[in-house]
């Protein structure tokens, strides 16, 4: 590509914003398809699927992309990650413990495809650490949103905006979800047991809202949320 001056690249990115606007603001279900308008998969016009993530697109067009479309991380960054893990490190995955977080982890990200057979998730997983389980380990075990920021995740509550956010975009993946509060705490958790109890409650049955599983890391949420809605996961001694 020749060399652009500085009015030359902004006439370049300005351009993009253009074509990306008219293409949004113009949208039909054959556009639609063609991005996408949220993150995780979605059918193209050629009966294929493809993973959209916001960072499969260059900046300037990132920027006009439908939100969530822009919250995901790209999967490669994913890929990367786990090339860091050296043969002598795989051991430890013949706990059942993480075998379980991991099998969690990957059926998010197939979420689009249980639900072709009208298979949505409508319970909350729930974590229950110990001295021996670190909640970090869990949040970066179940992470597949935000590959660099591993161990950032919304609190249950009391200010629940960037957990309104997550269930809002997150799609085909896990939110995960820490709560920090002990068992008579429950009004500082309440607003947070409330969204997230509202969201799987009204797990959509034709796939139209964002589709994700929910882990929350909690010691004590259990005996607050209904037991029909809880998929309680505690940690022993032995930690399977």
């Amino acid at each position: 590509m020749p060399y652009l001056s500085k009015e030359g690249e902004a006439l370049k990115g300005a351009l993009a914003y253009y074509l990306v606007s008219k293409h949004l603001l113009n949208v039909t279900p054959q556009n639609r398809l063609d991005i996408g308008s949220q993150q995780g998969w979605w059918k193209t016009p050629q009966n294929q699927y493809r993973f959209a993530p916001g960072t499969n697109f260059i900046p300037e067009i990132k920027a006009e992309l439908p939100m969530p479309l822009q919250y995901r991380e790209s999967s490669n960054q994913g890929k990367e990650r786990c090339k860091e893990i050296s043969q002598s490190q795989l051991f430890m995955f013949d706990q059942k413990w993480l075998q379980m977080l991991l099998l969690f982890n990957l059926a998010s990200l197939l979420l689009i495809f249980f639900g072709t057979n009208c298979i949505f998730p409508d319970n909350i997983l729930i974590l229950k650490p110990n001295e021996n389980v670190d909640p970090a380990l869990l949040m970066s075990l179940l992470n597949n949103v935000n590959y660099s920021t591993f161990n950032k995740v919304p609190p249950v509550g009391p200010q629940i905006k960037d957990l309104k956010k997550e269930l809002m975009y997150v799609n085909d993946g896990v939110i995960v979800v820490l709560d920090v509060f002990s068992a008579d705490q429950y009004k500082k958790a309440e607003p947070g047991y409330d969204l997230i109890l509202n969201d799987v409650e009204g797990a959509s049955q034709d796939g139209s809202n964002a589709n994700h599983i929910i882990a929350l890391i909690s010691g004590y949420a259990d005996l607050h949320l209904p037991q029909d809605k809880c998929c309680v996961l505690e940690f022993g001694d032995d930690k399977r």
